[in-house]
This record gives C-alpha cells, sequence and structure tokens, in this order.
C-alpha cells in the first residue's frame, strides 16, 4: 500500500484546528465529525448539515454557524451547492506554518 499522505495531513488539519484558541468548541467538534466523512481521494466530505448535527448532538442552525466559524478562520473550503437535496462539499484547509 502506497503513502498517499492523507492520515498526515488529516492529523496535521486537527491539530491546527485544535491550537485555535479563536473557535468555539463546537466548531472543532464538527471538525472531528468532517474527519470521518473526508473521502481519500477528492480530500471532500459531502455531509448534509443535517447528518453533522446528529453527528456532533447540536442544532442544525449551531452546525452551520461552526462551519462558517471554520470557514471564517481559514481551516475550511465551504463550496456551496444550491438547492433540495444538494449538500455542500467542504475541503480542510491547511493553514501555512506561521
Amino acid at each position: 500500500m502506497t503513502d498517499d499522505g492523507f492520515t498526515k495531513t488529516i492529523f496535521q488539519w486537527q491539530r491546527q484546528v485544535l491550537a485555535d484558541a479563536q473557535l468555539r468548541p463546537l466548531a472543532t467538534r464538527v471538525m472531528l465529525a468532517l474527519c470521518g466523512f473526508i473521502n481519500r481521494g477528492s480530500r471532500d466530505a459531502w455531509p448534509s448539515q443535517g447528518t453533522l448535527a446528529k453527528a456532533v448532538r447540536a442544532s442544525r442552525a449551531g452546525t452551520q454557524e461552526a462551519l462558517y466559524q471554520l470557514a471564517e478562520r481559514g481551516h475550511l473550503e465551504v463550496i456551496v451547492n444550491r438547492g433540495r437535496g444538494r449538500s455542500n462539499h467542504y475541503r480542510p484547509t491547511l493553514l501555512p506554518a506561521a
């Protein structure tokens, strides 16, 4: 099995998000839940916001706010899909080392 760097990248992203003291605790829980949905090939995740909300035991509105905060702080790229039944795509973003 070849090493594609996927696991290393996910762990780096987790450490990056967990180190961000400006994030609310729900945002870190959403990040951890998203890790379980990330596709190894595309490096995207596309769970519905309802699915994420159930995974972190939070409201849909709270989950939306957490996703917004992750994106605003540069940890997450959100590709918006408009329309009923069409989930957004989420891609972890590694920030440059300080």
